[in-house]
């Protein structure tokens, strides 16, 4: 909607319809109902050097304690804190203390918790403003008009990631064209092309828990599982409106129906059998479906218990 401002994330909702949409451009097959056998999450960041390592971040549950401070200069960086990297955030799932009350903000840097600090730069995601001009077509003789866009930079090797649950096949095939074809705005000037890699991650996860955070967007399935999630008295969320516009393959715009999803890291129920589903936001005129998914990808929380 904003030009002057752009996302350094993307949801997983959005990366479940560029995978979709590039299979369509493929010529494969979509399943039934928009299902790629898998389930993603957003995509987060990552930093990485050119030699090291990468430092994976997940986001701050939203019902996150953060420990208590007497100095209350220390306060706005806990408040500003979004970002951990795995360390601490399996840490947090396990209900185990994250941070030593006496130096709270010893490894956050601006928006990012990290557990080892040497060499960590917290600017490995810049942005910078630049002046752009829409050029109108001669027949309605409008004069040029200036805009500005944000563009988003990721220094050394560093990134976003996101995880893939199930199977990984249909991705595969689309990956190679997407990193091509790019994500995102105006990639007819260069924005939104990537190098692809693919790796396996292993998370520590807590047992015997009663509650569950979403590193996915969420669409429950049924009102019988929105009442099952939500019978947690420490559930916390946010929702997010879920629409747009699309573009038909003759490109004539077209205003998507509407649904309203939980974002990520919000907090809910556990109940072992938190699905989710995939909703197809087609308008009555447009002659294909428009699936946005919002099937689960949860993991177990415990400090969330309260």
């Amino acid at each position: 909607d904003d030009y002057g401002n752009s996302r350094s994330s993307l949801t997983s909702d959005g990366i479940y319809a560029v995978l979709t949409s590039t299979l369509a451009s493929l010529g494969r097959e979509i399943p039934a109902g928009g299902d790629l056998d898998c389930t993603v999450s957003a995509l987060f960041p990552f930093y990485q050097t050119e030699k090291g390592q990468p430092t994976l971040f997940f986001p701050k549950p939203m019902s996150a304690k953060m420990p208590q401070v007497d100095d209350l200069t220390k306060l706005k960086p806990l408040k500003k804190l979004a970002w951990m990297d795995q360390h601490y955030f399996e840490q947090l799932l396990a209900g185990m203390p994250i941070l030593d009350g006496t130096d709270a903000t010893s490894h956050i840097y601006g928006r990012y918790m990290v557990s080892d600090t040497q060499g960590f730069d917290k600017g490995f995601i810049t942005s910078g403003i630049m002046q752009r001009v829409t050029i109108p077509d001669n027949e309605h003789r409008e004069p040029p008009t200036p805009f500005y866009m944000d563009r988003i930079w990721f220094n050394g090797r560093s990134g976003l990631f996101f995880i893939c649950e199930g199977d990984t096949s249909l991705v595969d095939q689309a990956m190679p064209l997407l990193t091509q074809n790019g994500i995102g705005t105006d990639r007819n000037v260069g924005n939104g092309f990537f190098e692809y890699e693919k790796s396996t991650i292993s998370l520590n996860l807590p047992e015997s828990v009663e509650a569950a955070v979403s590193l996915s967007t969420y669409i429950p399935s049924s009102r019988d599982e929105f009442e099952a999630v939500m019978a947690f008295a420490g559930f916390a969320y946010e929702l997010r409106r879920v629409g747009g516009w699309m573009m038909t393959a003759d490109q004539h715009p077209l205003r998507r129906n509407v649904v309203h999803a939980f974002a990520e890291s919000s907090v809910f129920s556990w109940q072992g059998n938190i699905l989710g589903t995939i909703v197809n936001l087609a308008p009555d005129t447009c002659p294909h479906p428009v699936y946005r998914c919002g099937r689960a990808l949860m993991l177990p929380y415990k400090t969330a218990i309260t």
